[in-house]
C-alpha cells in the first residue's frame, strides 16, 4: 500500500549500496513505522513512516547501483526537516562532494557514473552549477560519456535539457547516443516535460 505525498524532498544519495543494514538501523533509532516496498527488476524501494507528516523512502538503484534515500509528505518544511534528520545517522555523498566527483574524474567511465550520481542527488528544483556538469557530459568527446548523462537526465527532467537531448537524437555520431536520447525525450514526453 503506497501512500501519496504531495511534496518530496531531492535524494540523498548513500555512499555504499546495498545500504540496507545502514538504513535498518537509522529508521530503527527513529522508531519509524514500516509502510511498504517494492521490488522489480530495476529496483527496490522500502517506505517507512517517520511521523504523520513524513514517509522516508530507501531505494536500491540496480542499473545504477546506487542507493538514495528521500522524504515525502504534504508539507514542504517539515519533510526538508525530516530529511535532515534522517540523514544525520547515514554515510551520504554532499553536494558538493557529488559535484567535485565530477570535476575530478579521472577516466570518461569514472566521470560518467559521477555523472549518473550527480544526476540522481540533484535538487529538485533546476540549479544551473550541477546543470551545466549534465551539458558539458552531453557534449563530452567520449561517447560513453555522454550515454551517461543522457542517464543522468532522468532523474531530475528539467525541460533545459531537451534541446539537446534532441541535438544528440538527431545528429550524434554513436548509434547508442542517438537511441538513448530519443529515448529520453520520449520519457520527458510521457511526464508531461515541456520545451523550456
Amino acid at each position: 500500500m503506497s501512500v501519496q505525498k504531495s511534496y518530496r524532498t531531492r535524494n540523498v544519495v548513500l555512499r555504499h549500496c546495498p545500504a540496507r543494514d545502514e538504513v535498518l538501523r537509522r529508521v530503527g533509532d527513529l522508531q519509524a513505522t514500516f509502510l511498504d516496498e517494492d521490488l522489480d527488476d530495476q529496483w527496490y524501494e522500502a517506505r517507512w513512516i517517520v511521523s504523520a507528516a513524513a514517509t522516508f523512502h530507501y531505494v536500491e538503484d540496480v542499473v545504477a547501483s546506487e542507493c538514495y534515500v528521500s522524504v515525502s509528505g504534504d508539507v514542504p518544511t517539515l519533510v526538508e526537516g525530516t530529511l535532515r534528520m534522517v540523514v544525520e545517522g547515514l554515510d551520504v555523498w554532499s553536494p558538493d562532494e557529488l559535484i567535485a566527483a565530477v570535476d575530478n574524474a579521472t577516466d570518461p567511465v569514472a566521470r560518467g557514473l559521477a555523472l549518473i550520481r550527480l544526476g540522481i542527488g540533484s535538487p529538485i528544483h533546476y540549479d544551473a552549477e550541477i546543470a551545466q556538469r549534465v551539458f558539458d557530459g552531453l557534449g563530452d568527446a567520449d561517447h560513453r560519456v555522454r550515454e551517461m548523462a543522457v542517464w543522468a537526465s532522468s532523474y531530475r527532467a528539467f525541460p533545459r535539457y531537451r534541446s539537446r537531448l534532441r541535438e544528440l537524437a538527431q545528429h550524434d555520431p554513436e548509434s547508442s547516443v542517438r537511441d538513448g536520447a530519443r529515448e529520453m525525450i520520449e520519457s520527458y514526453d510521457r511526464a508531461g516535460v515541456a520545451e523550456s
